[in-house]
């Protein structure tokens, strides 16, 4: 069987920060509150159009399962070629996945496209969300916004500095030179020289991108050992010195290992895994969050399943 797009390349997910509350400023109440909108039987708004949160689970303080939309769908049925088409109108409930991090004031939801159904659009549920968390939290204005973040070089280069490097990827180096005081080799000078050289007149003026990766970059759980971790090879380190434009830095975090520094990050997120099993899939969608700068959640910790029932409200 051919395998899909989908398949092969995993689902998208947009990526959002909960604006307009601090978790520290929050009372115990207001904590409370969050925990019953999420874990609520009974839906919001009316027949024909309820919404919520349903089969949500809960690991140490992260949230997931799937939000929930009421629409109205034209059903066609003809028993016959001979007879007349008849159309038939039923309640049917459309499902996006999502993960929320109240502390972190992080939330995810499956991108999901709903042909004909102008109720299920992404801006639609984004605001049917805002509703839920403004009734939770009604002293706060309560806004979804698409994540973004962007990294200077400076930035970068700390990165470059700080941590276990695995990988490098970078461009504009095409007559670049090698800065007057750069070592290439400690305590071998001699070789100074001869890389300088080699560098300035048969590398910089030909090449523009490079991508240097050490043998430990495929492994995104364990630690490289000090011979493949790149802040000690003379080519990767020249190059995040000098490049205009450094794509990629790939560093090993000691609190949410694998770490993909870019100079920009929106809200996509790709997840691998199917939305079958919601844990693994919320295990993987972490992951993708953990490789984004100053992002790290722990989802180690695996906790009784936890469901609620979504009942139709009265």
């Amino acid at each position: 069987m051919t395998e899909t797009r989908r398949e092969k390349y995993g689902k998208l997910y947009s990526l959002y920060t909960v604006q307009g509350y601090d978790w520290d400023q929050l009372s115990p109440e207001e904590r409370t509150q969050i925990e019953h909108m999420l874990h609520r039987r009974k839906p919001y708004g009316s027949p024909g159009e309820f919404y919520g949160f349903a089969d949500t689970r809960k690991n140490e303080d992260i949230y997931y399962g799937h939000f929930t939309q009421q629409f109205l769908e034209e059903l066609t049925e003809r028993p016959t070629l001979l007879d007349r088409p008849q159309v038939k109108v039923e309640h049917s409930y459309a499902d996006r996945f999502y993960l929320f991090v109240p502390r972190r004031n992080l939330m995810v939801l499956e991108r999901r496209n709903f042909l004909r159904q102008p109720g299920l659009t992404p801006q639609v549920t984004e605001e049917k969300i805002e509703k839920c968390l403004k009734t939770a939290l009604s002293r706060y204005e309560i806004r979804l916004e698409k994540f973004s973040h962007e990294m200077s070089l400076e930035e970068m280069r700390a990165f470059f500095r700080t941590f276990p490097v695995v990988g490098v990827q970078v461009s504009g180096l095409r007559g670049r030179q090698v800065p007057g005081d750069f070592i290439f080799f400690n305590p071998q000078y001699d070789k100074n020289v001869i890389s300088r050289e080699l560098f300035e007149t048969k590398i910089l003026p030909f090449t523009d991108a490079l991508d240097v990766f050490s043998d430990a970059y495929k492994d995104r759980s364990v630690s490289p050992a000090p011979a493949e971790d790149l802040r000690g090879n003379p080519l990767a380190r020249l190059a995040v010195e000098i490049a205009p434009d450094i794509r990629q830095i790939a560093i090993h975090h000691p609190k949410g290992g694998r770490q993909y520094i870019r100079p920009r990050y929106d809200d996509t997120i790709r997840a691998t895994s199917g939305t079958s099993d919601i844990e693994r899939l919320s295990a993987d969608i972490v992951q993708r969050v953990n490789e984004i700068p100053d992002m790290q959640i722990d989802i180690s910790i695996k906790i009784p399943r936890q469901i609620t029932l979504f009942d139709e409200g009265e």
